[in-house]
């Protein structure tokens, strides 16, 4: 099959009911650019602002969803309640262009970061170190989630 520039600019709808005006999708992407308390920052609101329109979804960068979840440096967290000004600020800058968008949730697990996470512990599906990364030297290994704390993620 091969596509055409009128196949993607032509709408599409979900079984939900919510319709996309084109099938152009603006991929997550990390920017590196949150504020030092994990909150989003102005500089981010502006990096969304100026890439949005045009677009049929916006799916945005990752936040982790456990402070044991933060994959790098500068993410923004939506872990607590306090965060819920910080990501409203996020969802208006990537709905200002008129599409929908898609909140990017994770948890980093044994690729998180040990010098950013409560007591540096590294939490995961199964105790394995990761491997050597940027932000990891591939000796610590993180402990398995038992199910009890898998659902309370």
């Amino acid at each position: 099959m091969t596509l055409s520039n009128d196949f993607l600019l032509q709408p599409f709808s979900f079984a939900n009911g919510i319709t996309l005006r084109n099938r152009v999708v603006m991929a997550p992407m990390t920017t590196w650019s949150s504020n030092a308390d994990e909150t989003i920052s102005d500089q981010e609101l502006a990096w969304y602002h100026a890439r949005v329109e045009g677009v049929g979804l916006v799916v945005t960068g990752c936040t982790h969803v456990q402070a044991s979840g933060i994959g790098f440096t500068n993410e923004f967290a939506a872990y607590d309640d306090r965060f819920v000004p910080s990501r409203r600020k996020l969802a208006e800058a990537a709905k200002s262009g008129g599409a929908p968008a898609v909140l990017q949730i994770f948890h980093a697990g044994n690729k998180a970061v040990p010098s950013l996470i409560p007591n540096g512990e590294l939490v995961g599906a199964g105790a394995v170190a990761a491997p050597k990364g940027p932000f990891n030297d591939g000796k610590l290994a993180s402990r398995a989630l038992g199910h009890q704390e898998i659902f309370l993620m």
